[in-house]
């Protein structure tokens, strides 16, 4: 409950902060998803952090993970809503391929360094090791369990979450994407710092289904690393290679049909699995 009303708490702030360019108040998108990202304690771990702590070899969890100013650990683009076109140029206004202004920004962040920062706190990898065999025993009937039977003890899922966000002030929403590793027992699963922030939008007006879809293209680029394996260091069993798979999605309906790539749930043949 704490861990909620945190993100909660966080999520009003950033949007206020977001409301704040409406009145010239030089704050930079990206610094204010900064300050969102040490509010809910997603502490980000650098390369050279974790190179210390290899060096050192029993370092303490409190003393290789602290909250750094992450910006250069970000990456940025604008997405046309209309077509969707990928724009890294962050300063053009207007489209170059349907010449529309509505551009989204959109700011997210490696999945890799997040995964090392949750793996670096301790025991989370027993944790995960033990969940994944329980996972495995008790939904043996499921695909879930054929998944994990297929694949190698050292690897683990992911279901990702988006939704949007709106405020009071009509120019203002945030829609943020996030990961969550199954395999993290509950209720620790829930707490902001096993939580995988992908990226944010904040956006002035809902993404279209061409928009999400560019996003989701630049998600899915590092998805595939992910499942071809990445070495991370472990604390107390070293560097180890995984290998981690996203297998669902667990939305609302507006925002499953921006992941399905469908139309709305209330217009026209809105549900996914009939006619109506």
């Amino acid at each position: 409950m704490v861990s909620v009303l945190f993100c909660i708490a966080a999520v009003l702030l950033l949007l206020a902060c977001l409301a704040g360019r409406k009145w010239n108040l030089k704050l930079k998108p990206v610094s204010v998803v900064h300050k969102f990202a040490f509010i809910i304690h997603i502490d980000i771990v650098t390369s050279e952090i974790i190179k210390k702590v290899q060096d050192r070899g029993t370092v303490s969890t409190r003393s290789a993970i602290t909250k750094l100013d992450v910006r250069s650990g970000w990456s940025s683009c604008q997405i046309c809503n209309q077509c969707g076109n990928l724009i890294h140029d962050m300063k053009l206004e207007l489209c170059k391929e349907c010449d529309c202004d509505n551009l989204l920004e959109f700011y997210y962040y490696s999945l890799a360094e997040q995964l090392q920062h949750i793996l670096l706190i301790r025991t989370m990898y027993d944790q995960m090791t033990k969940q994944r065999e329980q996972n495995e025993e008790k939904l043996r009937v499921t695909t879930y369990a054929d998944i994990l039977m297929d694949e190698s003890d050292t690897s683990f899922t992911m279901t990702i979450n988006a939704d949007g966000i709106v405020s009071k002030n009509q120019h203002v929403a945030l829609w943020p994407v996030m990961f969550m590793l199954n395999e993290i027992p509950l209720p620790t699963r829930r707490y902001s710092e096993s939580i995988v922030l992908v990226g944010v939008i904040p956006a002035k007006k809902h993404p279209s289904n061409k928009s999400f879809e560019t996003i989701l293209n630049i998600v899915s680029e590092q998805c595939k690393q992910l499942e071809s394996g990445i070495s991370y260091f472990i604390p107390g069993h070293g560097e180890k290679r995984l290998k981690v798979f996203l297998i669902a999605a667990c939305s609302d309906k507006p925002a499953q049909s921006l992941l399905q790539n469908t139309v709305a749930y209330n217009a026209n043949y809105g549900c996914a699995r009939c006619f109506i």
